[in-house]
């Protein structure tokens, strides 16, 4: 009886529907892929600073690996010994010479990274929508312009567009857009508002941004680290 629910889904896959004659089985051959059960239980700090060691990875304080992992994660700081592991990586033996202030080095400039690259993306993106705002405005001659269907060319993406910011204008607890509803009753001048909760949608997505670090994810070996931890 098979215990695991993926084996049994990926055996019945592979059955045929119907009852196969002896000239069809003849020389047929089923693979089935056996999923291993996560068998794996917690581990102390201490645990993992001695099974960093015993891989060959050089911890000349105990103690303060014991700190990091504590604070920071092994899971996460895993992602960063990828880049140190011998070939094949799945057998997890460290280089030669290398130790945990490598890691930690590594560690600490991806983060200095990413914080310089959204400090710098968001200036950016500010700048961009500020600029659609303005110039849309400007050759429109309405300052309403995104209330406006004629100045869209896809019709159904404006009113789903539209329909999402009205929806998100009246659900919206922000001090300005109380003060927006409690000070104007033209309903053209919602628009203002819904710019503003427009642009925040457009920053909450951050579209670009994760595509520039999807990309980023397939070009380093830290990101792809990712799904294929240390264990």
């Amino acid at each position: 009886m098979f215990a695991n629910k993926k084996l049994i889904a990926t055996f019945a896959s592979l059955v045929p529907a119907k009852p196969l004659h002896n000239a069809q089985i003849g020389g047929a051959f089923y693979f089935i892929t056996l999923m291993a059960a996560f068998t794996k239980g917690y581990s102390s700090p201490f645990d993992l600073v001695q099974l960093l060691k015993s891989r060959g990875l050089v911890i000349n304080d105990e103690q303060r690996a014991e700190a990091y992992i504590q604070n920071i994660g092994y899971y996460r700081l895993s992602a960063y010994m990828l880049p140190f592991l011998t070939m094949p990586k799945t057998n997890h033996i460290f280089k030669p010479g290398v130790t945990f202030d490598n890691v930690l080095d590594l560690y600490r400039f991806d983060k200095k990274l990413r914080v310089l690259l959204f400090n710098e993306i968001e200036k950016i993106e500010i700048a961009f929508r500020e600029a659609v705002a303005n110039v849309t405005a400007r050759m429109s001659g309405d300052i309403f312009w995104m209330t406006v269907s004629r100045h869209f060319r896809k019709q159904v993406s404006y009113a789903k567009t539209f329909s999402f910011i009205d929806a998100e204008y009246k659900k919206s607890t922000e001090d300005f857009i109380k003060h927006f509803k409690n000070t104007y009753s033209d309903p053209k001048q919602r628009s203002k508002a819904a710019d503003d909760l427009y642009s925040q949608a457009v920053s909450s997505a951050r579209g670009p941004i994760e595509a520039l670090f999807s990309w980023l994810n397939k070009k380093t070996d830290i990101q792809r680290a990712s799904k294929c931890r240390s264990t």
